[in-house]
């Protein structure tokens, strides 16, 4: 299956993503205003903008089925740090609200990226270094875990 295809479907079955809180109405219309661009923009295959709007969305009303529409721009735009981290986010922050299926998906879209990247174990002597990989923040040194990308 086309991995697009696949991406694109995740995106629409988060329609329902947003439930009423206590937060301000207009913060929670803006939420869903940033949303909905942001799959309108998906359906364009314009991840960049759409990430935007997903990200924006999320800062008015975090929500983690969001982190899965974020991490699906990422991957899209081949900045797979930041979308290991969204769909690790995603499955540990929904834990068994996580439907079946919305769970195979996103493991397999971390195997994709499993499976186009490298694990780098980075030593130095400087502790405090600040690490960048493609002008993405990875870390401060010493760093608990090894790199992506």
């Amino acid at each position: 299956m086309n991995t697009r295809l696949m991406v694109l479907g995740l995106v629409l079955a988060g329609a329902a993503l947003y439930e009423p809180t206590a937060r301000s109405e207009s913060a929670e219309e803006g939420a869903k205003l940033h949303y909905k661009q942001g799959v309108a923009l998906f359906k364009d295959e314009k991840f960049d903008m759409a990430l935007v709007e997903f990200l924006k969305s999320f800062e008015l009303k975090p929500n983690w089925k969001l982190r899965l529409n974020i991490g699906i721009c990422y991957f899209n735009l081949y900045k797979f740090l930041e979308a290991k981290e969204h769909f690790t986010a995603y499955l540990e922050e929904g834990g068994a609200e996580v439907a079946e299926d919305k769970k195979e998906q996103a493991q397999d879209l971390l195997d994709k990226i499993a499976s186009m990247t490298a694990e780098v174990k980075l030593v130095v002597n400087v502790d405090g270094a600040k690490v960048f990989v493609d002008d993405a923040a990875a870390g401060v040194t010493p760093l608990a875990e090894p790199i992506v990308f």
